[in-house]
Parts: structure tokens; sequence; C-alpha cells
């Protein structure tokens, strides 16, 4: 048959996935590798580790043309040939600068100095305050709100003792508001491609945000995470929208695309990418205590996952390996 024949005439690649041992169970990866095999025999897959040495450039397995991708550093692994997709943290502010630069809607985000002025005209009426060091935002610790005026000016004395702001650098950002409940939702891509979706809620409302400004600056902008059960979500609008931010990070294989939306006016806003690679929660070390047919396994039927991944893992291999 003509399909077979194609798939005979093509010349033999490489695709080698690098595993994370701290950011997924090497299952995934095999199980992503089988469904490669079964869509494109000719792509020969390994499952390498960091600590690996990968050969040397006379042996027959450098000589087809390679992919390599990798959820996190590649450590020791180096491939003798072809490019390399790998995951790495990237500052916040640099993600919105990057965001800004490829025209994908978010909120307005600088460098927080204190002292420094604010104008409601600039940041609207609520800005939040969040820590800039990558390990503080991923817990989602010492995230404030506060009212535009009451932050603008405010010197270092305003703050309580302890309060991040007079220990860690901070970013402002604009408040974008959610509703009555604080939502946001969360895409895990795969070179832009949706491999699930979810939404968290607060599971109660929260106080207007015509409240005074002690109420205001008592409140977590943003579902807490010990509270709130993450739902399946399938919003095509949402679903597109991470896509857009993926396309301003081409060479990071998986982002945690968080994303939330303006009630007033549907708009969608991209908060951040989570570009480090912990963020295969299938089976990463948070969730994978959870790794049951009703625990995250369920994500992976509801949008097939793996298929998913393999699809795009084929195309990939097909466009880049050199």
């Amino acid at each position: 048959k003509p399909w077979i024949n194609m798939i005979l005439s093509r010349r033999p690649l490489n695709l080698v996935l690098v595993h994370q041992p701290s950011v997924l169970e090497i299952e995934d990866l095999r199980i992503i590798a089988a469904e490669v095999k079964k869509l494109a025999p000719d792509i020969h897959v390994s499952i390498a580790e960091p600590w690996m040495w990968a050969g040397k450039p006379s042996d027959a397995y450098w000589q087809r043309p390679t992919v390599t991708v990798s959820f996190g550093d590649t450590g020791r692994f180096a491939p003798i040939r072809g490019p390399i997709f790998m995951n790495q943290p990237i500052a916040k502010i640099d993600q919105y600068e990057r965001l800004t630069a490829a025209g994908v809607a978010t909120p307005k985000t600088a460098k927080y100095e204190i002292g420094m002025g604010l104008s409601e005209e600039d940041w609207g009426s609520l800005v939040i305050l969040k820590p800039a060091p990558l390990h503080m935002t991923s817990s989602g610790r010492a995230l404030y709100l506060f009212r535009t005026r009451s932050l603008d000016g405010r010197g270092r004395d305003a703050f309580p003792r302890g309060h991040a702001a007079r220990r860690v650098p901070m970013l402002v950002q604009r408040f974008v508001d959610t509703g009555i409940k604080f939502r946001i939702y969360r895409c895990l891509t795969l070179f832009g491609e949706t491999m699930y979706q979810s939404v968290g809620e607060a599971p109660h409302e929260h106080p207007s945000l015509d409240s005074d400004d002690d109420t205001i600056e008592g409140l977590l902008p943003e579902p807490p995470r010990h509270e709130t059960q993450q739902r399946i979500s399938h919003d095509a609008e949402v679903t597109a929208f991470a896509r857009e931010m993926a396309g301003a990070f081409p060479r990071i294989p998986i982002l945690g695309c968080d994303i939330i939306r303006e009630a007033a006016t549907g708009q969608l806003f991209a908060i951040e990418v989570n570009a480090g690679g912990n963020v295969w929660h299938i089976s990463s070390p948070r969730t994978k205590q959870w790794r049951t047919l009703d625990g995250t396994m369920h994500l992976v039927r509801a949008f097939d996952t793996f298929q998913r991944a393999a699809h795009v893992l084929v195309d990939i291999t097909r466009k880049h390996a050199a």
C-alpha cells in the first residue's frame, strides 16, 4: 500500500527523551515512546538519564538525524548531534517581557521597589504584590492584594515586620478580577499543544473588592491551593490562548500555562508559564500519590494525553531532526 511504502522510504530518525526523575515517572516516557513507535516506525525513541554518557560520534546510533527533548536540564548527557529542546526556569519578569513582545495579553507587571509610585491610571484600582524568586511563587507563598493608592509610595516601615516585601525582591502586577470566586486555568502544553486543561476555583466567595483596605490586604488573590479541587476543563478559547503563550517560548517543551479570565469582559490573560519543567502533574513528585483512576489518570483519559504527546513528538522529530 502507498502509505506503507512511504513509511519504509523515510530515512530513520532518532528521538531522545531525557528522563528527569525529579519531574515525572519514567513509565510515562515509556508509554509515550511506545505510542511514537506505533505512529512512526522509522523513529527510534531512546530514553536517557541526565547522568548517562551519550556515546561517541562514530556510534551507529548517531549516524541518524536526532532530536533531544528534556523536561529539565540534560545534565551530563550530551547528545552527539541534533537540536536540544530543554526546559529551564525563566524569571517572571522575563516571562512578562516575552509574552508582551509576542502580543499575548498579560497583566502589566514590573519589579517592585519599596516607595515606588503607582498610579491608578497605569495600574488600575488594585494590584498584586508577589515574590520574584521562582521557588516562592511556585508554592503560592507571599501573594498579596493591595489597593493601588494604598501601595503608592508606601515606605518600608508601613509593611509589617517579616513581610516578604522587606525580605525578598518583589513584583507588582495589575489585578484582574475573575469574579466573586477567584479562578485560574492551568493548561499543560507540549510544544504548544494542550496535554490537559484544568480549572481551580476558590471554594468560597471573597469579600467585595470595595471593602476597606484592611479587608483587601487580608485576601489571598487566587484559589487557596490546599482547599481547591482542580476540575477538568475543555474550554477551547483557553486551549487556543495557551498555544499563543507557548509560541513565545518555542524551545521549551512543556509549560504549565496559568491563565485567568476577566469577569467583566471575558478577556483571557496569561499569568505565567512555569517553564522549569516540574509541571507534568500526571506523575510529578507533588501529585504521583494521586496517580489513580480517579486521580491524575482521569486527566490522561479525558485528553488522550499520551497519544497527543506522541503525535506532537513525531511532528517535532520530523521537522527538526538533524
